[in-house]
């Protein structure tokens, strides 16, 4: 990559901006992350849909031990398979 930077070629020149570029837009993000706490925002919302993900799971289990939600549904499979075969 150096050599190709080095080199009096269209390739090097584009190298070059490109670097130029991608440094600048690493400083940009570095900037923002330092002005909103993009990175500790965006941990505290990973936090947060964690839980509500496990406290939903936790509702879908008791819903279902409660009201035997998966118990009903194979027994509709079971008689739609059965009626399915009788023909």
């Amino acid at each position: 990559v150096d050599k190709a930077k080095e080199s009096d070629s269209s390739a090097g020149d584009a190298l070059v901006t490109l670097e130029s570029t991608l440094g600048g837009i690493a400083n940009k993000v570095e900037e923002l992350n330092d002005d909103y706490d993009l990175v500790g925002g965006a941990g505290t919302l990973l936090n947060s849909v964690g839980d509500l993900v496990e406290i939903s799971v936790d509702k879908v289990v008791g819903l279902n031990d409660e009201y035997k939600l998966t118990d009903r549904a194979g027994g509709v499979v079971q008689d739609a398979v059965g009626k399915v075969t009788e023909k």
